[in-house]
């Protein structure tokens, strides 16, 4: 894709995302947050993950659309652990404020938003199918 015809997507801070597990934990319980970030030891760095989606590695962009951006953040979130707890509802909530945050909203019920962060979180649906997710709930 030509640079200078390039879409620019916002992405949420790493502060917003650790904000989003601490309020998921604060609504709907789990493990005490841990400050300052609760981040899980041997989880991978989330500022690497959102380096890994909005950042051209070699040249390559490897997620060119804002649903398949929101599905990588969300899926990395989810699948890699990044929080002592609510990886899945952080992950899925990460990738809506991405979406937000660049004029996308989401339609979906929260048994829908469940369903697909559990399906995430146990191996049964990939990055692809995630983005699909995205895409078809976007409106």
């Amino acid at each position: 894709m030509d640079p200078a015809r390039r879409q620019v997507i916002r992405y949420p801070s790493e502060k917003q995302i650790v904000r989003i597990n601490k309020i998921q934990l604060e609504l709907k319980g789990g493990l005490p947050f841990a400050p300052p970030f609760n981040y899980r030891k041997d989880g991978p760095p989330l500022s690497l993950i959102l380096d890994t989606i909005s950042e051209p590695i070699y040249g390559v962009e490897f997620y060119l659309s804002v649903y398949n951006k929101a599905a990588a953040l969300a899926w990395k979130i989810i699948a890699g652990h990044v929080f002592n707890d609510a990886n899945k509802r952080t992950g899925m909530h990460a990738g809506i404020v991405l979406m937000k945050i660049n004029q996308q909203q989401i339609h979906a019920s929260t048994a829908e938003i469940t369903d697909i962060a559990v399906a995430v979180g146990s191996d049964q649906c990939t990055t692809e199918e995630l983005g699909v997710w995205f895409y078809r709930h976007a409106i």
